[in-house]
Formats: C-alpha cells, structure tokens, sequence
C-alpha cells in the first residue's frame, strides 16, 4: 500500500450524529436522577456541576442547559471540569458549622463531604460490589 495522505472532513452535524447517543443517555440519566429525587421528596434541584472530560463539551452543555434550564436554577462547569472528579468537591466544601457531625470535621475548618469506596492499591474483583448507605444531613 502507497503512502498517501488522507483527508477526512467532519462537518458540525456529522459529529453532533456521532455524539447525540451519548448525549441522550446522558439526559436520560439525568431525568431518571431528578425522577428519583422528586420520589424521595425533594421538590427542587438548586445546582448541578458538569464534571469531567466530556463536560467540556459546549455541544454537551448547551443540551444540557436547554433541557434543565428550566428545571435546575445553577448548572455550571467548573475551571478544570477534568480533575474535579478526582478532587472531589474539596473546592466546594463547605465550612463547619452548628449542626454539622463534628465527626466530619477537618482539621482546616471544612466539613467531608466525601467519603472514599477504595484506596490506591485496594484490589477489587470484578463485579464486586462495594455498598455504603448514605441519608441527608437535613432538608433543605
């Protein structure tokens, strides 16, 4: 075979034709988070972070911010979409406060959010489930 250059043109529909499966699984989890939400008696969402890679996407976001508009007041992306998974929500963290688990309490004032399902260097299984519970603090 010769060597030849190639040349492949991908016009904006030709890719939003490539992306829209994801995308409408994404909206579709979306819907079924808010459905389960309202089922547990949250009558409203105030905010939701797009993170990730994918996140970055203004195509993505756009569909996002046209089918949640109306219904989430906040959706924002942060800075760096990409690390704020791996950083958690450190950036987000709330100060302790009257009525917070003094259990939860970190030694710079904040209040963990988070809690970690594994460490580096845990081994876990395939399909091995790693279950933990969690209820609200309170109701906003």
């Amino acid at each position: 075979m010769e060597n030849m250059e190639w040349i492949i043109e991908l016009m904006f529909d030709d890719i939003k034709l490539m992306f829209n499966p994801v995308i409408e699984r994404i909206i579709s989890l979306i819907h079924k988070q808010l459905d389960k939400s309202h089922e547990n008696g949250y009558d409203i969402c105030a905010m939701m972070f797009l993170v990730g890679g994918f996140s970055e996407s203004k195509y993505l976001q756009a569909r996002i911010k046209k089918g949640f508009g109306d219904k989430v007041p906040n959706i924002s992306v942060p800075i760096q979409p990409v690390t704020a998974v791996v950083r958690g929500g450190t950036d987000v963290a709330k100060k302790w406060g009257q009525g917070d688990p003094i259990k939860r309490k970190r030694s710079d004032g904040r209040v963990l959010k988070f809690s970690r399902l594994a460490k580096r260097g845990d081994q876990v299984a395939v399909n091995e489930k790693i279950v933990k519970t969690y209820y609200p603090l309170n109701i906003v």
